[in-house]
Order: structure tokens, then C-alpha cells, then sequence
């Protein structure tokens, strides 16, 4: 879940990373929603989140970033 503060980009990237050197795209070209929205990530194992602001003429501020495992999903 992505709460945005002031300013928001146009669009956004989720990436995840095993050792925050590499990264790989998870959700591409996410279009940023005023407030909070939540996306969906299926399939996905990695230690690090980032999110790529796109397009941000004025910035971007994240006032909040939540990650939660699905139900029923494993953990290691």
C-alpha cells in the first residue's frame, strides 16, 4: 500500500531486489492515485521494495509504504 503526501508522480514503478544492487521491475507504469492505494504483487520473493517515481514534475513524497506477506502465503 502506497499513501502519497503532497505530491504524487504521474506514474511509478514497484522494484524488489535480493541484494539491493540488482533490480528487477515487479508492476511496471503504475498510475498514481490521489491518497492510498493498494497493488497486488502475485508471485513475488525478494528482501528489498523500492518504488520508482515516474514523471514527477513537482517531486514525489510517500507518506506512507506498507508490504504485508498474502494469507496463506509461506514464509521462509
Amino acid at each position: 500500500m502506497v499513501s502519497w503526501g503532497s505530491t504524487r508522480p504521474n506514474s511509478f514503478d514497484l522494484e524488489t531486489s535480493f541484494n539491493a544492487v540488482n533490480w528487477d521491475v515487479a508492476v511496471p507504469n503504475i498510475v498514481a492515485n490521489e491518497g492510498s492505494q493498494r497493488i497486488d504483487v502475485p508471485g513475488i520473493k525478494a528482501q528489498w521494495l523500492r518504488v520508482h517515481c515516474k514523471v514527477a514534475t513537482e517531486g514525489c513524497s510517500i507518506q506512507e509504504l506498507k508490504a504485508a506477506a498474502w494469507k496463506g502465503c509461506r514464509q521462509f
